[in-house]
């Protein structure tokens, strides 16, 4: 039902205002907050390694701004765009997913709590998907 109400809505709208500062800060919560669950999730519940876990939670991070930045452009010209965007949206964020995890096992050997290793990460993570997310959408082009 959500996905027809979103196409209903597409249909009527050309354009899709850029997202301001504000609300790609609500949008990285809830990636962080992805990130966060998955680390925890793998790492802790799971009993998998911290540089997996690591791994698993910056992609889901990744794949969540990509997702969100979906929904609010793809959809408008066909949701087949998805699927072309994901690849080079992934190329753009691998070195932010490889900082991510290596800030995040460095600060482990350090000394530093798992999770607040994890999140020192997945913030820069955020912070250089950022500007991946600017290069592949947030407009509806």
């Amino acid at each position: 039902m959500a996905l027809d109400l979103n196409l209903a809505f597409a249909d009527r709208v050309e354009e899709t205002a850029p997202l301001g500062p504000l609300t790609y800060r609500a949008i990285a919560a809830i990636a962080l907050l992805m990130h966060l669950t998955c680390l925890w999730l793998i790492g802790d519940v799971g009993g998998s390694g911290f540089v997996f876990a690591q791994t698993f939670a910056a992609l889901a991070a990744a794949l969540t701004l990509y997702a969100i930045n979906a929904m609010q452009t793809c959809w408008q010209r066909g949701p087949w765009r998805w699927y072309l965007g994901l690849l080079p949206f992934l190329a753009s964020c691998w070195f932010g997913i490889a900082g991510c995890v290596l800030l995040a096992v460095a600060l482990a050997d350090q000394g530093l709590d798992g999770f607040a290793a994890g999140f020192a990460g997945a913030v820069f993570g955020l912070w250089w998907n950022h500007g991946a997310v600017s290069r592949h959408g947030w407009s509806g082009r």
